[in-house]
């Protein structure tokens, strides 16, 4: 389970590995990291923690689970009815800012 946690967070990109703490730190406080928040990360941080944590093995989750939620409010907020929070820089990093409570 492990190694295919491994194999498919190297195959996803060097954003999906690591806790995701640090880095939803630096989109909150401004820095512009797009790639930080993709579906395809999404994909392999969720599948990668479910594997992992599947396996027995001791790992914090409450760090990808925040990665993971706040890839799930970017996600949503791609929609019609949300679009207006993503293009307003304040709103976005306020609904990032609400998925990480």
């Amino acid at each position: 389970c492990v190694l295919f946690a491994v194999l498919i967070s190297n195959l996803a990109g060097p954003e999906s590995i690591g806790s995701g703490i640090a880095e939803m730190k630096s989109i909150l406080s401004g820095a512009n990291l797009p790639e930080y928040l993709k579906p395809r990360m999404l994909v392999a941080k969720s599948v990668g923690i479910i594997l992992v944590a599947g396996s027995g093995m001791f790992v914090g989750k409450e760090g990808p689970y925040l990665h993971i939620v706040c890839s799930l409010a970017d996600f949503f907020m791609r929609f019609r009815p949300f679009r207006y929070l993503k293009n307003s820089k304040m709103l976005y990093h306020q609904m990032l800012g609400a998925a990480c409570t």
